[in-house]
């Protein structure tokens, strides 16, 4: 029983290996308890409850280092979804201000207003990440993250775009009337022919 359940506790990847010692202990100390009660029994009825009594805290020793492990995995599970998250966030956060630093149609004051903004929306969202307690709770927070990256970069790439239509219009603007000049001037020229 005690080289089967320290096997077990060997099989549980999830475990630190001072978990896994200290289960073992447990189990040792749990079989001597049984040894000691067996040798301290007078009739076939107690060895028989002294061992199910210590076969059974065996069994509790395992199962205990069983729901540990499964403890174990669900942190490092969220941990992994953490840190997956936050890389994800960094990535999208790092394009957003390429895109942003492309955009021809804005200021570098501009520019670098809406890089402070996607700052913050990172480090919120590392924040919300961070807090989270479920994957699920870890997935929204990242979404609401870049949701928040993509409304400040689409609202900067829509005044750049059409701060580039209005320069376009006002120059399309700027030639008409340069004609419009232009032909008043020839036609105020007395001399010349039609």
């Amino acid at each position: 029983k005690v080289d089967s359940a320290n096997k077990e506790i060997d099989n549980l990847q999830n475990l630190t290996q001072a978990q896994k010692d200290k289960a073992k202990e447990d189990i040792k100390n749990a079989a001597d308890k049984a040894k000691e009660n067996i040798d301290n029994a007078n009739t076939l009825e107690n060895i028989n409850k002294a061992e199910g009594t210590g076969e059974q805290s065996i069994t509790d020793v395992v199962n205990q280092a069983k729901d540990q492990d499964t403890k174990n995995k669900a942190e490092k599970d969220l941990q992994d979804a953490k840190n997956n998250a936050k890389n994800t966030l960094k990535a999208k956060a790092e394009t957003a201000n390429n895109a942003i630093d492309a955009l021809q149609g804005v200021d570098q004051s501009v520019k670098d207003q809406a890089k402070a903004e996607i700052q913050k929306a990172l480090e919120a969202g590392n924040i919300a990440i961070d807090n989270s307690t479920t994957i699920p709770e870890v997935n929204k927070a990242l979404n609401d993250a870049q949701n928040a990256i993509d409304n400040i970069y689409n609202g900067i790439d829509k005044t750049s775009k059409d701060n580039i239509n209005n320069a376009k219009d006002k120059a399309k603007q700027d030639i008409d009337n340069k004609v419009d000049s232009a032909n008043k001037e020839i036609d105020n020229l007395q001399n010349l022919t039609q």
